[in-house]
């Protein structure tokens, strides 16, 4: 998978996600495109600081335990995702040449 449309890295330098990020360079497939975008995992950091102050009453109300089968399937299902997620921005963020 490219890094962008020409083949270039999105960023450079940490500064560029946030003067001068290059939307009109992201991959064309939308789901790839959609994760690169440096909005997206702010985002997903926002709404888990404050999903975490939440989720024990969450578990508390559907009587869901650290030891119960849908609470370990839930951390798996969570943790699957992040790895997928992690994999998605790292093949297209890294610089193919040096």
């Amino acid at each position: 998978m490219p890094d962008s449309i020409d083949g270039k890295p999105l960023a450079e330098i940490p500064l560029d996600f946030v003067t001068d990020f290059p939307y009109e360079r992201l991959p064309s497939s939308r789901f790839v495109a959609f994760f690169l975008r440096p909005e997206v995992p702010i985002l997903l950091i926002l709404g888990y600081f404050i999903s975490e102050a939440y989720l024990p009453q969450i578990c508390e109300a559907f009587g869901i335990n650290g030891k119960s089968t849908l609470y370990k399937t839930s951390v798996a299902l969570h943790n699957l995702l992040l790895a997928f997620f992690s994999a998605v921005v790292l093949v297209n963020s890294w610089a193919s040449e040096p």
